[in-house]
């Protein structure tokens, strides 16, 4: 099955122009990116596959990479799911793949993700010393459907699908979530928890209030 960026040419750029791609490290020192990051480039034509593989809907985010100790503040990065790779758009064909082994974790408009079990991508919903819940995406592509009568075929499809898991020591376990399964998280101050989501009209479903549940049961 093609993949929906037709490779014309693939090489590591060893040099790049400093005003595109250099960044201001924790140190506040000027580095070029060609010293922690190897880039692939990529010419795009049309997709052959419907929908988009990529997390965010558009290309206009404030990007903070973690790499091995150091911070660098980007822009315009995008997460592809299918690919499981962060990409930069270079002009309106054209992208900057970055090596994924070079990541430690990335902030992208406030939301937070990292590394785990090799280059597996997770987004931090929440983390403390005794709870981590994380949320892993997944591109599946859904086969087009098969027109009998004129004998064409549509395209194939992209589905974005997410799934929640939790730390277990070592170990990562999916977990549903549920109101109780939620509850059960915070032990035996499950009563005080119901009445805080409760005046605060908070939902089990949306993230955002996920993360203001769990850091109220780690606070009480």
């Amino acid at each position: 099955m093609k993949y929906f960026l037709t490779i014309i040419t693939l090489f590591l750029i060893s040099s790049v122009k400093s005003q595109e791609f250099d960044s201001i490290s924790s140190e506040g020192n000027i580095i070029s990116m060609n010293d922690v990051f190897s880039k692939r480039l990529f010419y795009s034509s049309q997709n052959e596959i419907k929908g988009s593989s990529y997390l965010f809907k558009d290309w206009n985010n404030n990007v903070v990479v973690y790499s091995n100790s150091k911070t660098f503040n980007l822009k315009s990065i995008n997460f592809n799911i299918h690919s499981n790779e962060f990409s930069s758009l270079k002009g309106t064909d054209s992208l900057f793949v970055y090596d994924i082994n070079k990541i430690d974790s990335l902030k992208i408009n406030k939301r937070f993700f990292k590394k785990y079990n090799g280059n597996d991508i997770y987004e931090v919903i929440f983390e403390s010393k005794k709870t981590i819940l994380l949320k892993k995406y997944e591109a599946k592509i859904i086969e087009g459907m098969f027109n009998p009568i004129d004998g064409t075929r549509e395209k194939n499809r992209f589905n974005i699908i997410d799934d929640y898991y939790i730390m277990k020591g070592e170990h990562i376990v999916k977990y549903k979530i549920t109101k109780k399964s939620v509850l059960e998280l915070c032990n035996d101050n499950q009563d005080k928890v119901k009445k805080y989501i409760k005046k605060n009209n908070l939902s089990y479903k949306k993230d955002i209030d996920l993360k203001l549940i769990l850091k109220y049961c780690n606070e009480i």
